[in-house]
C-alpha cells in the first residue's frame, strides 16, 4: 500500500477446456478428436499437455492433477509459469483520500521473449467496492470481483497496462 512497490513474476500458464458431450462425425467423413469432444465424465487424476516446437517435435508442457468433471463441466488446467513471459508489477502512486477511500495508481508491464504473439489475461482482485478511473485498456469484472484485462503481447515486444483504482472500504 506504498508508493514504489515493486514485483516480478512470471505468466502463469492456464488452460481451459470444456468436457463437451460427443458429436458424431459427418456422414462420410472420418470421426475426429475435434469433432467428438471429451465426452462422458472424467474421472479425477492426472492430466499432461504436450505441443509442438518450431520444428514439429513434441514438447512436454506441463501437467496437473483434476477431480472428478461431470459431462458438459469446465477444467482449468495450470501448467506451471512461462519464463518467456516475465511481468513487473509497480505501484507508482497511493493516495489515501479519506478515511475509507484510496486511489492507488499501478504500472504492468508483459514481455514476450517469444517470436510469436501471445495473449495474456492480467487479473487482480481488488477488495472492497472498487471503480477503475484510468486505464490504458478496457478491463471487465469478473464474478469473483477481480479486474481483468487480456492482451496480446507482439512478438520480441512488450506491452504496458496502466490503470487508476478508487477503492471504498
Amino acid at each position: 500500500s506504498m508508493a514504489g512497490q515493486h514485483q516480478e513474476s512470471r505468466a502463469e500458464i492456464e488452460i481451459s477446456v470444456k468436457n463437451e458431450s460427443r458429436k458424431p462425425a459427418p456422414k462420410g467423413k472420418p470421426a475426429s478428436a475435434e469433432a467428438e469432444g471429451l465426452g462422458g465424465p472424467l474421472p479425477a487424476g492426472v492430466v499432461r499437455a504436450y505441443g509442438q516446437d518450431q520444428d514439429g517435435a513434441a514438447v512436454f508442457l506441463g501437467e496437473d492433477r483434476i477431480d472428478h468433471v461431470a459431462e458438459g463441466g469446465d477444467i482449468k488446467l495450470h501448467f506451471g509459469r512461462d519464463l518467456d513471459v516475465p511481468v513487473t508489477r509497480d505501484q507508482v502512486n497511493f493516495i489515501k483520500a479519506s478515511d475509507k477511500i484510496t486511489l492507488t495508481v499501478w504500472r504492468i508491464a508483459v514481455r514476450n521473449t517469444k517470436a510469436k504473439p501471445v495473449t495474456v489475461k492480467i487479473s487482480v482482485p481488488i477488495s472492497g467496492d472498487w471503480e477503475i478511473s484510468k486505464e490504458s485498456a478496457p478491463h471487465t469484472k469478473s464474478p469473483a470481483g477481480a479486474a481483468e484485462w487480456t492482451l496480446t503481447l507482439p512478438p520480441k515486444g512488450e506491452t504496458v497496462l496502466e490503470y487508476a483504482v478508487k477503492t471504498s472500504m
